[in-house]
């Protein structure tokens, strides 16, 4: 027990210390009820309302990135739609434009037909004078010739 009296001494520990031991107890107990136990319920509340708030800013996040992939779903859907469209659009001016075109090569067919029938019955009744006469003009050759 002298040790321990002297190992308090040059601690310079008194009698004091039981006193004080159990004032810092109680002013500990008055403590942790009047603000340790409220700072831990205002730091727990604040710890869940950060991790909900993280939680919904994750779930917007999802929800921003699901309706971004459908905005684009429905772009692309909308521009095959519109290629589509517009495919069968010129398919349908170029077929116009073929029947408008085999019209007119139809008609410009007929009328070089024409002309040429024409210009064939010209020459054959050119050709038919040409024959009547050449009997008359076989009869002056002999006629001169003789």
């Amino acid at each position: 027990m002298d040790l321990i009296l002297s190992v308090l001494d040059r601690l310079n520990i008194d009698k004091t210390i039981i006193p004080t031991f159990f004032i810092v107890i109680i002013f500990y107990l008055i403590l942790s009820n009047l603000f340790f136990k409220k700072l831990l319920n205002v730091l727990v509340t604040r710890e869940s309302k950060t991790t909900k708030l993280e939680g919904s800013a994750n779930a917007k996040a999802q929800e921003a990135e699901q309706l971004k992939n459908d905005y684009k779903e429905r772009m692309n859907e909308a521009y095959a739609e519109s290629q589509d469209a517009l495919k069968m659009r010129k398919a349908k001016e170029i077929q116009a434009k073929r029947e408008v075109y085999l019209q007119e090569e139809k008609k410009i067919n007929q009328e070089a037909d024409n002309k040429l029938s024409e210009e064939v019955s010209v020459l054959n009744k050119q050709k038919e004078e040409i024959m009547a006469s050449a009997e008359n003009l076989s009869e002056v050759l002999v006629d001169r010739l003789t």
